[in-house]
């Protein structure tokens, strides 16, 4: 009976617990809408809160806590001036100004919001995500788009971190 349940703890316990090793998964998405009533983009971007705090802190400045009560001003200047290095918009090949709103945090994740003003419908978007590409060389981003009622993604990584929709 010993021997049984020595084997029954080798063959399959044993197994069992070596594949549940700890991965982790570095990924954002972003999700962009136009609305042709407002003749504007709305984007949301969505990004696990340690990650962004680590690549803000290595950065800008080793102290910033995401997701802590400190002041707003400090921390959205922070996120604004890395989307602006990292994150690019051209609509029909000529770039826009992507203008940061505001952030909130759920769980593990900051979101972060986004608007690109006074644009006209369009065919073409292409969109240049290196957000987290520059720490975490698995980093995958998301982006998805919903143009005329149309909805594309694109898949964006470090080696290629730019892709284009048509519509």
């Amino acid at each position: 009976m010993f021997y049984r349940n020595k084997l029954f703890l080798i063959l399959f316990l044993v197994p069992l617990f070596s594949f549940t090793t700890f991965h982790k998964f570095y990924v954002s998405v972003t999700e962009m809408e136009y609305s042709p009533q407002k003749k504007d983009l709305q984007i949301i971007s969505r990004i696990f809160v340690d990650d962004f705090e680590k690549v803000l802190q290595q950065r800008y400045d080793k102290s910033i806590e995401l997701g802590k009560d400190q002041p707003n001003e400090m921390t959205d200047g922070y996120i604004e001036k890395y989307f602006d290095k990292k994150f690019h918009i051209e609509i029909d090949g000529k770039p826009v100004k992507v203008n940061f709103i505001g952030k909130r945090y759920d769980t593990d994740l900051i979101i972060c919001y986004f608007e690109v003003k006074d644009l006209e419908a369009f065919k073409k978007i292409s969109v240049t995500n290196l957000v987290l590409t520059d720490l975490f060389d698995e980093q995958k981003n998301l982006v998805h788009v919903k143009n005329k009622g149309e909805n594309k993604s694109l898949l964006l990584v470090k080696d290629n971190p730019e892709g284009t929709l048509s519509y």
